[in-house]
């Protein structure tokens, strides 16, 4: 069954503006309950060393899957903010251990109480609708994303 043209092209432009929106709040810069404005990149290095306390900042870059120069930087600014601190590994003395200060802390749980109000949006809309649609939803995004993959921007 093919939809109407109007109607498909409404649908697209609804989901297009809905991804839009919410890329506009990841891009946000945010307070997360410390003072400070953090970029998603930097609230997102703090909860990763949340998850990976005492780890070193090359582990840290193949986790989060940036470059060492670009942990660096994120890493510097969060040290700046009083938000991380490094401590010499015993085993390696080259080697920085990163854990959180007191104040990373409050901004993790400040990121994790965003993400909790971001997903109670989401799962009061889906808990809305029967299974077999949510289940429509769920394919239609999983081939979506497919065909994203694939997609040539050229």
């Amino acid at each position: 069954m093919e939809l109407d043209p109007d109607r498909r092209k409404n649908l697209i432009r609804l989901f297009m503006h809905v991804v839009g929106k919410a890329g506009d709040i990841g891009a946000t810069v945010m307070d997360f309950g410390t003072g400070e404005r953090l970029h998603q990149a930097e609230i997102h290095m703090i909860a990763a060393i949340g998850m990976n306390e005492g780890i070193h900042a090359l582990a840290l870059a193949e986790t989060a899957g940036v470059t060492r120069g670009a942990i660096s930087q994120i890493l510097r600014r969060l040290e700046l903010k009083g938000l991380i601190r490094r401590e010499e590994s015993p085993e390696n003395r080259s080697r920085q251990l990163l854990f959180l200060t007191a104040r990373g802390k409050v901004a993790e749980r400040g990121h994790d109480h965003f993400h909790k109000r971001i997903d109670a949006l989401f799962i009061e809309q889906l808990d809305a609708f029967p299974d077999d649609q949510v289940d429509f939803l769920a394919s239609f995004f999983e081939a979506v994303d497919s065909k994203l993959d694939q997609f040539d921007s050229a």
